[in-house]
């Protein structure tokens, strides 16, 4: 065993771990294993990629607040969200109705 374990590029004690948590699976469970640890990371991503979007978000609704939304006719959702009076319409009918200020890219 240890001989191989060298060619491999491993020790015996990594060799025997993966034994160990592996060595009970078939070849579809491990193929199974190993498409849903793919997409755990890929989801991992997608998640750490909307926090990211959604910290960016905040930063801009934050500095587009204390400059003064209402100052250029705008105002701010309840959910944090920029949304803007159309023409002849009152700040309240606007967050009623929550226009937005433009189409979410995706």
């Amino acid at each position: 065993m240890e001989e191989v374990c060298r060619k491999m590029g491993i020790s015996e004690a990594t060799f025997y771990n993966w034994k160990k948590k592996f060595g009970g699976m078939g070849v579809t469970e491990l193929r199974r294993l190993r498409q849903l640890e793919e997409e755990n990371q890929c989801l991992k991503r997608l998640v750490a990629d909307l926090s990211l979007d959604k910290e960016m978000l905040q930063e801009v609704i934050k500095k587009s607040s204390e400059a003064g939304s209402e100052a250029s006719g705008g105002t701010f959702s309840a959910g944090g969200l920029p949304y803007q009076c159309p023409a002849g319409m009152r700040t309240a009918d606007a967050e009623q109705n929550r226009l937005p200020l433009a189409e979410p890219a995706g």
